[in-house]
């Protein structure tokens, strides 16, 4: 066995070809050594740049990637062959980029309707007339993004193909990404038991998603560290085969010893158990089970080419899963393990709301067949076909087959089936044991990456990260470019006619291979040029942040940053997110301009006077307020005509309008963009009913965008959506419950505020009867609200202590002092070292007049927290309390 495996492989053969033995010009190799090293550290870069995720990080790796490919160009000997290994690879990855193309190009309105459903969205929710043109994707910037982020999969399977043809480079590739998967790990599990809600210390997650080392979502890092754990496996088989080849006797005992005195295995063994701790300790349940499938799939694939599975084997793999568990638990997180194991029970996966998203998205696949809505449009794609408003927007399906499908149709989906088809028949024959050792190292992390990507991605998005693409591309492209082929090399024939025939035949692959790396170098250039607008773009961005709430900035900075973002526009007019900000800021300047005349003095009846309140006063909202008002203090119609006069002519609200309209020709999908038409079309004077109703059909994309449909169902007297519209943004954020409360109070009785406005969450009529306690006529609705809170807090509890705090806090408020001290106190039996519990006790415990018992705890909560003056303040005030009571008994 070991005279067959050893033999030549085609790699060593190689460089005695005809056409390709003659030296290079610039050195041995060296260009191509130095453009492995610039890819091995593309790939960490990528990975430690928080995946590689923002537009930064995408256009350093892009940059990289540019410098490797050059540096492979500049020794073409080397690559030649990729051309022809991986020729089925390249027609499907230009086929994916032509498509991308062709739904950029302007199409007229007959031709667009018949390819996608795109037109028809057009012109339903941005006017577009019958005799104009129009694109397939909805949002073109989105489809520029998608295919610049593509360059990095394309880009990583050309290198990939053409840099690892050594056995030893196949080695160094399987090792550095097992290396970087390991630190990854390490990262991970310190950054979960110490900072769980961080990328990196100090930097906070503020998408609230779970991350796992440098990835914003624990998912993602699973995906990294699975193919990482694929190539450390490569490296443990490798280790073990050529342990088989030592000076030990035959036998078992032998076998062990050989396995224990060879440091290889030792090593890529520890390496290959911390990997399996740390795809454990991601939690991901997706990521666990199409990691077990792999390994199902690869044993059997070594079954199948009749090599017996050894016991030993199959003893070393649970030993490695044992040690794994014990090390998770010497870290503290085998309770998180087990918890997560639990939701993997069936009844559990059918709760998961991936189901409803993805039924979801039928309607949407339909409506844009046969040729999708544009790649990378998916999140706009699908929210006018939402049945009722989401909780959030969703940019991707968490399955990207179907994503796939609305955004690329029939053709997209083809050419993905048809690349894994290709790409996994090819990596597949790696995994037979007549191959060479290292090929069959790469064929496990090869053929395992392409398996473990392709069911993963049923249930998740990690390829739609930088680091995870470029990874999985480069090994699926070694490990493509290295399968064995059918054809015979014609160069084997010893006879000058099939030597002239090799030497054309390779100097059409040097050609084609030349054109592919000018081609990808042009693409890569282009790519580089988007990201550098993205970054642009993100730099101004940051540039103009400004809270609406203070009067800041002046008009003059406003001015000033108007004109910065309109010159970038001119070099990017597909970017929607500077269109967007531009039309925030000419809104801005109408309404400092008006501020700035109220603090002046210059508007009649509009004496200067609280800075922040005369502010307000200017917003939209504000306006509105006044002119769909019908009290008494509201103001007059001759009044409301002439401030939606004023509001029509305002300059910058005419701009605004203006970018407003371009903005939708660009992307008509845009919720925020049809509430804030809708808004200044209210404020003065246009017809509003349209936009609004757009903007109620795609709302939900956050908590601001149902408060402006309510303010506008609210002036359309409409409280069912009114009602429906500021229940969904009480639900996930309470700093505008006092105004929708004043507000609702015009339309609705306090039985329909109960009933109707509040969501399910005990907090919101609670802290509601905080605000209303003690108004002049508000005692019934207010004990009201408290019935509900508590009713609510006992049917939705997360937690016993949860359900406790919330009880006691709801007695407080209702003045039931007795029940709030006896919940506080069976909440301090699951937290005694809780110094906030001991003060709401100690407090409620005052307020029944024992203060011997209130004494008590507000002592123990001055020794838990002895900087608190809130806690020695109440200990003080008990203590005083408690001596009058004795002196008076």
């Amino acid at each position: 066995m070991a005279n067959r495996v050893t033999k030549p492989s085609a790699d060593r053969t190689h460089s005695n070809r005809v056409g390709v033995s003659k030296p290079s010009v610039w050195g041995d190799a060296a260009f191509l050594d130095a453009s492995r090293v610039v890819l091995i550290g593309t790939i960490w870069a990528a990975t430690w740049m928080i995946g590689g995720f923002y537009h930064l990080p995408r256009f350093l790796t892009l940059s990289l990637l540019a410098v490797a490919v050059l540096l492979a160009w500049l020794d073409l000997r080397h690559i030649i062959s990729v051309f022809r290994a991986t020729r089925g690879l390249w027609v499907i990855s230009g086929l994916l980029l032509a498509l991308g193309a062709f739904q950029l190009t302007p199409l007229p309105a007959s031709l667009a309707s018949i390819v996608s459903g795109s037109w028809t969205l057009r012109r339903e929710y941005a006017g577009i007339d019958e005799s104009s043109w129009s694109m397939i994707s909805l949002v073109p910037w989105e489809t520029f993004t998608w295919m610049a982020f593509a360059l990095v999969g394309i880009s990583g399977l050309f290198l990939g193909a053409g840099l690892f043809r050594s056995p030893k480079a196949k080695l160094l590739l399987l090792g550095s990404i097992a290396a970087c998967g390991a630190t990854q790990v390490f990262w991970g599990i310190v950054q979960t038991v110490t900072h769980p809600n961080e990328i990196f210390w100090g930097m906070s997650n503020e998408g609230g998603t779970t991350p796992f080392g440098t990835f914003l979502v624990r998912n993602h890092g699973a995906d990294f560290v699975g193919m990482s754990l694929l190539c450390s496996i490569g490296l443990l088989h490798y280790s073990l085969k050529k342990s088989e080849g030592g000076g030990f006797s035959y036998g078992t005992a032998s076998t062990w010893q050989r396995t224990l005195f060879q440091p290889n295995v030792l090593a890529t063994g520890a390496l290959t158990i911390w990997l399996v701790v740390g795809l454990a300790c991601t939690n991901s349940r997706g990521g666990w089970t199409s990691f077990l499938i792999t390994m199902i799939a690869i044993v059997l694939t070594w079954q199948h080419s009749r090599q017996s599975l050894r016991l030993g084997r199959a003893i070393g793999f649970v030993v490695i899963a044992v040690i794994g568990m014990l090390v998770i638990q010497s870290v503290g997180l085998l309770d998180r393990f087990e918890d997560r194991v639990g939701d993997l029970e069936v009844d559990r996966v059918l709760a998961d709301g991936r189901w409803q998203l993805w039924k979801d998205s039928i309607p949407a696949l339909l409506h844009f067949l046969p040729m999708g809505s544009g790649l990378g449009t998916y999140g706009y794609a699908i929210l006018p076909f939402e049945p009722t408003p989401a909780n959030g927007w969703l940019p991707n399906a968490h399955n990207q087959y179907i994503e796939t499908l609305v955004e690329a149709g029939i053709p997209g989906l083809l050419l993905v089936l048809g690349f894994i088809w290709i790409a996994g028949r090819a990596s597949l024959s790696l995994c037979r044991s007549d191959r060479t050792f290292e090929k069959q190292a790469l064929g496990i992390a090869g053929f395992g990456t392409l398996l473990f990507q392709s069911l993963h991605a049923m249930t998740e998005f990690g390829l739609l990260m930088p680091a995870n693409l470029l990874t999985a591309s480069v090994l699926i492209g070694a490990a493509v470019a290295a399968a064995p082929t059918n054809k015979k090399s014609v160069a084997s024939r010893h006879n000058e006619p099939a030597i002239a025939l090799a030497a054309r035949s390779q100097r059409w692959s040097a050609l084609g291979c030349s054109l592919l790396v000018l081609l990808l170098g042009a693409f890569l250039a282009a790519a580089i040029w988007h990201q550098a607008r993205c970054v642009r773009a993100q730099r101004l961005l940051a540039e103009t942040l400004f809270a609406p709430s203070t009067p800041s900035p002046t008009v003059a900075t406003a001015a000033q940053w108007i004109a910065d973002i309109q010159g970038e526009l001119l070099r990017s007019p597909q970017n929607e997110v500077l269109r967007r900000r531009l039309i925030q800021l000419h809104m801005h300047r109408a309404q400092r301009a008006t501020y700035d005349q109220i603090r002046a003095g210059q508007v009649a009846q509009a004496r200067p006077s609280n800075p922040i309140a005369d502010w307000d006063r200017t917003s939209l909202e504000s306006i509105i307020m006044q002119l769909y008002a019908d009290g008494d203090d509201a103001p007059t119609p001759l009044e409301k005509q002439r401030i939606s006069s004023t509001v029509a002519k305002e300059p910058s609200l005419v701009a605004a309008w203006s970018e407003f309209r371009l903005s939708l020709a660009a992307n008509p999908i845009q919720p925020k963009t049809h509430m804030r038409m809708a808004q200044l079309a209210a404020a003065s004077g246009r017809p509003w009913d349209d936009h609004f109703k757009h903007s109620m059909r795609l709302s939900a994309v956050d908590p601001r965008q149902s408060l402006g449909n309510g303010l506008l169902a609210w002036a359309a007297n409409d409280t069912a959506a009114m009602t429906q519209q500021w229940r969904q943004t009480l639900s996930v954020d309470l700093t505008q419950l006092e105004l929708i409360y004043r507000l609702s109070r015009l339309k609705l009785t306090d039985q329909a505020i109960v009933e109707h406005l509040m969501p399910n969450r005990w907090v919101v009529p609670y802290r509601l009867a905080l605000i209303i306690k003690g108004r002049p006529g508000t005692e019934t609705l207010c004990q009201s609200l408290l019935e509900l809170a508590s009713m609510q807090a006992n049917a939705n509890p997360s937690d016993e202590l949860s359900r406790l705090k919330a009880l006691a806090s709801i007695a407080h408020a209702s003045g039931d002092f007795a029940t709030a001290a006896e919940q506080f106190k069976q909440a301090i039996q699951t937290d005694l070292k809780d110094p906030e519990l001991r003060y709401l006790l100690a407090y409620s415990l005052y307020r029944c007049g024992k203060a011997d018992q209130a004494a008590t705890h507000a002592r123990v909560a001055v020794n838990l927290a002895p900087s608190n003056e809130k806690y020695k303040k109440l200990f003080e005030q008990s203590k005083q309390l408690h001596h009058r009571q004795t002196t008076t008994d």
